[in-house]
């Protein structure tokens, strides 16, 4: 089991942006079976956002999986490269 908490802020003025990416993410990574859990929360203090994901996954799956799903099959859809 993997459980990641990713915390980062985000330039106001690239908030719409951001908030546009994650949506999608969202869309698409729930769909993955071994994905059990994905949220976003926004802070009170502006532009800070935290990811919490939970993956029925070990250790591999983060270096061998997720940077080729997030890199290379939705960075197109991103504009991301």
């Amino acid at each position: 089991m993997i459980i990641l908490h990713i915390t980062f802020a985000v330039p106001p003025e690239s908030l719409p942006a951001v908030t546009d990416a994650l949506r999608i993410l969202h869309q698409n990574i729930t769909k993955e079976p071994t994905c059990k859990y994905f949220n976003v929360y926004r802070f009170s203090q502006p532009g800070v956002i935290r990811v919490v994901e939970q993956w029925d996954e070990d250790a591999n799956f983060l270096t061998e999986v997720c940077v080729y799903v997030f890199f290379e099959v939705w960075a197109d859809e991103w504009e991301v490269r």
